[in-house]
């Protein structure tokens, strides 16, 4: 998937920070993850997507606006993940 920018909100922002995800470990999961689910929601779809990054299994979670930007809500390490 691409992302004209990304934009953190100040939940996913701390969890990135005290989980050591870094911008280039989300933005790898975005651009070659798997799509795991899709949850339709206002203003849009909200995506779940799951890559492998540094040795690790990241789940993101995300929204994209019509201009491309994504707006990243959490992410975590999958258990087992690390």
């Amino acid at each position: 998937m691409r992302c004209a920018g990304i934009v953190y909100t100040e939940h996913a922002a701390k969890r990135a920070l005290q989980r050591g995800i870094t911008d280039d470990d989300i933005r790898g999961v975005i651009e070659q993850g798997t799509v795991i689910e899709v949850a339709e929601d206002t203003p849009g779809p909200v995506y779940v997507m799951e890559g492998q990054v540094s040795g690790r299994r990241l789940r993101v979670v995300f929204r994209r606006d019509d201009a491309d930007i994504c707006y990243i809500i959490t992410a975590f390490l999958r258990r087992g993940g690390q």
